[in-house]
């Protein structure tokens, strides 16, 4: 983890620094989708319920919770997925900006012993006009599972990129266009790694967001996880924001 842990120490002494209460947003969601996928694989089998709620400062620090039902295999996982996340963000003129983060992986309801599926990620991303994102993303200790449906530890590594094209606005909401691309790998494992890509719709309306996309991975993806998880899907699912004062 040499490398990385300096700047997310940095990142948190940071966030916990104090703000008046005029310097901080926050504000949480709900979901209803038809499945939860992650990189491509489906992690729900089914309907997923979602919920999440987070802080942010002015000053670019921000802190977040977020939960999903799950029903992956093996079955010892349990049948609930949490993540807490930090952060920070900058700007770095020009509509770009920038954005550091953590997540911690977290499964409440696993086989004993309860935290060996537990993992950590550190990230760095970089935004332009909220329309191009691109992130790279280190997991020291992610579970072989989620590389490739086994289990133990491994040091693994993300880079995607996604873009966002707004197709139409008025009165009603808004309508944009939006696709994503990834590649994903694991030190040490002697596959090639895999893409995972999504392609969609999502509409505005107020407190409510809407999308509909199709979801897939490469052939090497489909080696590596079972056909049920792995094979292109369409999923539709609906967000209700909360924003105090919107």
């Amino acid at each position: 983890m040499t490398g990385t842990g300096w700047a997310t120490t940095a990142i948190l002494l940071a966030a916990a620094a104090p703000l008046p209460l005029r310097a901080v947003e926050w504000g949480a969601s709900v979901t209803l989708a038809s499945e939860y996928a992650f990189r491509g694989v489906t992690r729900s089998d089914g309907a997923a319920l979602q919920g999440g709620a987070h802080v942010q400062s002015a000053a670019g620090g921000f802190a977040g919770l977020w939960a999903s039902n799950i029903d992956p295999q093996p079955a010892q996982i349990g049948g609930v997925e949490a993540n807490v996340n930090a952060g920070w963000s900058f700007d770095l003129g020009g509509d770009w900006s920038a954005v550091l983060g953590w997540v911690r992986y977290l499964y409440p309801d696993a086989a004993s012993p309860r935290n060996r599926f537990d993992w950590s990620e550190y990230s760095v991303a970089f935004n332009h006009a909220d329309r191009l994102v691109v992130t790279a993303s280190l997991a020291p200790d992610a579970p072989l599972y989620y590389v490739y449906g086994n289990f133990g530890s491994v040091r693994a590594t993300a880079l995607e990129a996604s873009w966002r094209q707004p197709l139409a606005s008025g009165r009603w909401g808004s309508l944009a266009l939006a696709v994503a691309v990834g590649r994903y790998d694991a030190a040490g494992r002697s596959r090639e790694p895999y893409l995972a890509w999504n392609l969609g719709v999502a509409a505005a309306a107020g407190p409510f967001d809407i999308t509909l996309a199709r979801f897939g991975v490469d052939d090497e993806g489909r080696r590596l996880f079972a056909p049920a998880a792995a094979d292109q899907r369409w999923i539709v699912s609906v967000t209700w924001r909360y924003r105090p004062g919107t």
